[in-house]
């Protein structure tokens, strides 16, 4: 340690930043610099960038076990000499990212045709990114072209709407988070309700929104 304390003063340096993201199980990127007491580069450290590479993971604890809800975090590790000058000191800011689920619902206008088609066939309708699109049916029938086309316009359709929800966040949209399911997840029914004397579905659409906090030192 003494040898560190006194490498780091006649080398000038004032503080040292080790910039990181981690998640997914693993450290990412990571970034060791030294700088003198304006603030500038210093590019010459010898062994010590080796030493507080090291020492920085045995005084800072680093949150990379994603869970799916957890994502990770990145920040930055201050490194600066203690004013007794016996010792150094590690701050951790670092922002954590967190997978948040919001739902909501969507009202879908629904036409005559497709309703009798929804009511006399049609248990139930969802999309998923990781799944597709999946169709209950009540009964078995045979499946028309003119029934299967109608199908595959009903799923068009809620796949628009679907889209139109806006979650309230204060984070970012997640690419390719959106689904939809057409039942009520408790009474597991469709719902439907008059809007101006117009029949519309209840499409009950989630999606994953990116938020971030104060990640623990």
């Amino acid at each position: 340690m003494e040898q560190t304390i006194k490498d780091w003063k006649e080398k000038g340096i004032a503080y040292a930043e080790f910039n990181f993201s981690c998640g997914g199980d693993s450290m990412n990127d990571t970034q060791l610099n030294f700088y003198d007491k304006n603030g500038n580069g210093i590019d010459d450290v010898g062994d010590l960038e080796g030493y507080f590479e090291d020492e920085v993971y045995r005084n800072v604890n680093f949150y990379e076990a994603s869970d799916g809800h957890y994502i990770g975090e990145s920040g930055v590790v201050r490194i600066e000499l203690s004013d007794e000058e016996d010792l150094f000191c590690y701050s951790k800011s670092a922002q954590a990212e967190w997978s948040e689920t919001k739902s909501g619902v969507v009202l879908v206008p629904i036409t005559d045709e497709e309703f009798n088609l929804l009511n006399d066939y049609i248990l139930g309708m969802a999309n998923s990114s990781w799944n597709g699109d999946s169709v209950d049916y009540k009964k078995d029938f045979i499946l028309t072209d003119e029934i299967e086309q109608a199908v595959k316009d009903l799923q068009e359709k809620f796949e628009h709407f679907a889209e139109t929800f806006e979650p309230e966040t204060n984070g970012e949209y997640e690419d390719d988070s959106t689904r939809y399911n057409t039942t009520n997840e408790d009474t597991m029914q469709m719902e439907f309700v008059n809007v101006n004397d117009v029949r519309h579905l209840k499409l009950f659409v989630e999606c994953n929104c990116i938020e971030y906090s104060d990640s623990d030192d």
